[in-house]
C-alpha cells in the first residue's frame, strides 16, 4: 500500500510527499502497536478470534478509506487504524503455527514469509496500474 498511499496523498489529496510520509509513518506506528497488542491478546482471546477479528477490522478500515477523501486528518487516523489491525493477527498466526505444527514449524514460517513478500511485491507492482483505474476502487478491492 505504500506506493499507492504516496500517489493518493500527492495526486488526489494535493498534499506534499512529506505528508505522504507522515501518513505512512502513522500506519507503521499503528503496526508496531498492533503487533504488541496482538502478542498480548493471543492467549487471552485465542488465535481464531484474534486473526478473524483483526482481518475483519482491517477490511472495514480499507473499505472506509475512500470515505475520508478530502479530509486529511480523517485519512491519517484511518491509516493508523489500518496499520494497527493489519498486523494484530501476525503474532497470532506465528504463534499458532509454532505451537500447532511443531514438526513443520520452520517450513511453515518460511512459506508465510515468502507468501507475504510475494503479496508485497505484487501489490507494489500493481499500484500504478490500480492508481490509473481508481484510487477508491483499489482501496475497496484491497479491503
Amino acid at each position: 500500500m505504500w506506493p499507492l498511499v504516496s500517489m493518493y496523498v500527492f495526486d488526489e489529496l494535493n498534499r506534499s510527499m512529506r505528508d505522504a510520509g507522515i501518513a505512512i509513518l502513522v500506519q507503521s506506528l499503528g503496526g508496531i502497536f498492533g503487533q504488541v497488542l496482538g502478542g498480548a491478546l493471543y492467549h487471552r482471546i485465542g488465535a481464531k478470534k484474534l486473526i478473524v477479528g483483526s482481518l475483519a477490522m482491517n477490511a472495514l478500515g480499507l473499505l472506509a478509506l475512500p470515505f475520508t477523501s478530502g479530509h486529511w486528518i480523517a485519512f491519517v487516523i484511518m491509516m493508523g487504524f489500518i496499520g494497527f489491525f493489519n498486523v494484530v493477527s501476525v503474532p497470532a498466526i506465528q504463534a499458532f503455527v509454532g505451537s500447532r505444527f511443531a514438526d513443520r514449524r520452520g517450513e511453515l514460517f518460511n512459506i508465510i514469509y515468502v507468501a507475504n513478500n510475494i503479496g508485497v511485491a505484487l501489490g507494489t507492482g500493481l499500484s500504478g496500474v490500480l492508481a490509473d483505474l481508481s484510487y477508491q476502487l483499489s482501496f475497496v478491492m484491497n479491503g
